[in-house]
């Protein structure tokens, strides 16, 4: 069995969206609405049937992930690119 790391974070599933209100008041920053979640995600396939095959990439198991990095890791803050040009370097950078 793998030894939990110091660095373990718990996140919580809110079914009750005024139970979000306490987690603001505790300072508690990780947690997912789920009702909430559900919701945008029913939206989204609803308005366009083939975003259910990211969101089904997203969510299983051993699927792919998303992960929002610092702008800078990829750009200088006078540089000006176009989506594609980031992309480019962010592949490069690997």
């Amino acid at each position: 069995m793998q030894q939990a790391s110091d660095k373990s974070v718990i996140i919580s599933e809110i079914l009750d969206l005024r139970t979000k209100n306490l987690l603001s008041m505790s300072k508690i920053s990780d947690y997912v609405l789920s009702n909430e979640l559900v919701s945008m995600a029913l939206a989204m396939v609803a308005e366009d049937r083939q975003i259910n095959d990211v969101l089904e990439e997203l969510f299983a198991e051993e699927g792919n992930e998303m992960q929002i990095r610092p702008a800078d890791l990829y750009l200088r803050e006078e540089e000006e690119m176009n989506f594609y040009e980031i992309i480019l370097r962010a592949r490069q950078r690997k």
